[in-house]
């Protein structure tokens, strides 16, 4: 598979994907676990403890990480 196949495939799951999980968060922001909980517990962003974990919805994280929310 070429480059842009891996590209085009990543891109098309990723528009798919409804929410984020904790770990997710920590690599887009390159913060520790402890600061995405921070920031779930001070309301950034949108977010519910489902199944003992942690999900943020992933239009609410997408505007905040963009200044829109």
């Amino acid at each position: 598979m070429m480059f842009e196949e891996k590209i085009a495939k990543l891109n098309s799951q990723q528009d798919r994907k409804k929410s984020y999980s904790v770990p997710e968060i920590q690599k887009i922001l390159k913060v520790e676990r402890h600061t995405v909980y921070k920031l779930i517990k001070e309301g950034h962003f949108k977010a519910a403890f489902i199944g003992g974990k942690w999900r943020i919805s992933r239009l609410s994280f997408d505007l905040w990480l963009d200044g829109k929310e």
